[in-house]
C-alpha cells in the first residue's frame, strides 16, 4: 500500500490509526482469533464454539492476546 500514490498513503495512515484503536480493546475480549491462516482460523473458531456449546470455557491464554497486542504495536 505505501509504495502507491500519496492518496494510498494518506488512506494507509488512516486505517492504521483505526487498527491501533481497535487494537487496543483486544483485552477486553473473550477470544480473538488472529487470520493468518484462514483454515487454522476456521477450525480455532469452530473449537471455541463448540466448548462454549458445552457451557466449558475454552482453555484460551489471555495473556497471548497481550503479547499480540504489545507486538503488533510495536510494529506500527
Amino acid at each position: 500500500m505505501i509504495n502507491r500514490d500519496q492518496q494510498d498513503k494518506e488512506i494507509a495512515v488512516e486505517r492504521m490509526k483505526i487498527f491501533k484503536e481497535e487494537l487496543s480493546h483486544w483485552p477486553e475480549y473473550d477470544y480473538v482469533v488472529i487470520n493468518n491462516d484462514l483454515q487454522i482460523c476456521y477450525k480455532k473458531i469452530l473449537e471455541i464454539i463448540d466448548i462454549e456449546e458445552k457451557d466449558q470455557k475454552f482453555d484460551y491464554k489471555n495473556g497471548n492476546i497481550k503479547k499480540k497486542v504489545e507486538e503488533l504495536l510495536s510494529e506500527v
